[in-house]
């Protein structure tokens, strides 16, 4: 069977980044955005609580075997050994415990990470260079009546109920405050993009495999992702040929109250 491993962490972070350049491995298969979480989270869900059948007839190694089975046949079609699949929810405790518990072994998972305020100001700048503003963020404000300003799309991203900033962030938070800390591997943002040999050397270790030498210019998406239809928002997944610091600070876009308001919460930094 291929042998996965996961990407998640929070948004806007450069994990299509990140992807490109794991892709260059001719042993590695890098996903788009995946299904597979969601997916593996209804067959649990269902298995453990809605299909009574379950309780009639079942043996100890038939949700393993789905859960095995189920990845394997999501990448049939790939040629290459080494998979990473890319879904947000990977870093929550529950897939961590679950695949411990019914497969009996230990998800690694990259999380890629940076400041909450660079985060909120690069989607900000993203919504409004895009000047179509049915995105997912300003869809929820005209919902709720507000008014459609950067504030309120900050605090609309950082609620932990909506799946986006603040829904990622403390999954995260509490995975990595609990013994699921070990199964997580986290690239700062900034580390990526001025150190990418030795973020890549170190995640190589993490994963236990040996090194491939990457090129860090050139660079393409994995896969083209349909941002626009689904989020509302071009270019969210954007990968530019070369890498680069972001050529703004989050003061700029957030103003110096919200920046200093949502500054200080890199629990990873302590």
């Amino acid at each position: 069977m291929k042998q996965l491993f996961y990407i998640a962490g929070l948004p806007r972070t450069g994990s299509s980044v990140l992807c490109a350049i794991l892709n260059q491995n001719p042993a590695f298969h890098v996903s788009a955005t995946s299904p597979l979480s969601n997916i593996m989270y209804r067959v649990i869900d269902d298995w453990q609580h809605n299909i009574s059948q379950t309780k009639t007839y079942s043996h100890p190694d038939q949700l393993k075997n789905l859960w095995l089975h189920i990845q394997e046949g999501l990448y049939a079609h790939v040629d290459e050994p080494i998979v990473f699949d890319k879904g947000r929810a990977w870093h929550m405790k529950d897939p961590l415990e679950s695949f411990r518990r019914i497969v009996g072994s230990e998800m690694k998972v990259i999380c890629l990470v940076d400041s909450i305020p660079d985060i909120l100001s690069s989607f900000i700048r993203l919504i409004e260079r895009d000047g179509d503003y049915n995105n997912f963020i300003d869809s929820q404000l005209h919902q709720e009546g507000a008014v459609t300003s950067t504030e309120n799309r900050c605090k609309v991203m950082l609620r932990p109920t909506v799946e986006s900033v603040g829904w990622c962030f403390q999954h995260l938070k509490d995975s990595f405050f609990s013994p699921n800390r070990k199964n997580l591997h986290l690239i700062e943002r900034t580390d990526l993009i001025s150190f990418p040999e030795t973020v890549l050397k170190k995640l190589y270790q993490f994963i236990e495999l040996d090194y491939f030498p990457h090129k860090f210019f050139g660079l393409k998406a994995t896969h083209e992702e349909n941002d626009r239809d689904v989020y509302g928002v071009k270019n969210l997944h954007r990968v530019e040929p070369e890498l680069y610091q972001r050529r703004y600070t989050a003061q700029d876009v957030l103003g110096t109250e919200l920046h200093q308001r949502f500054s200080g919460k890199e629990f990873w930094r302590v």
